[in-house]
């Protein structure tokens, strides 16, 4: 799967997946922005940013974004010694 980064005039880039439909397409602000997006792809993850999350969504497939993987939850550690 590729993908096109187009420089847009008045929102930053845009991201059309190369061979795809007129709604593959995502805007996204930054140069760095569509350099993430385009990497959790070829890598099989789904950004935890919402923002990108929907840019993956508009992209790709249902069948190919059900196969992502989902980014684990945070571990938190919480002390005892802090109870009162």
């Amino acid at each position: 799967m590729e993908f096109i980064v187009l420089k847009d005039s008045t929102r930053g880039y845009v991201v059309k997946r190369k061979g795809g439909c007129y709604e593959q397409h995502a805007h996204i602000a930054s140069l760095n922005g569509c350099r993430q997006l385009i990497y959790y792809i070829h890598q099989g993850l789904l950004p935890k940013n919402r923002y990108l999350q929907g840019s993956c969504r508009r992209l790709l497939t249902d069948d190919e974004y059900q196969r992502l993987k989902r980014p684990k939850q945070k571990y938190y550690n919480t002390s005892g010694h802090n109870k009162r």
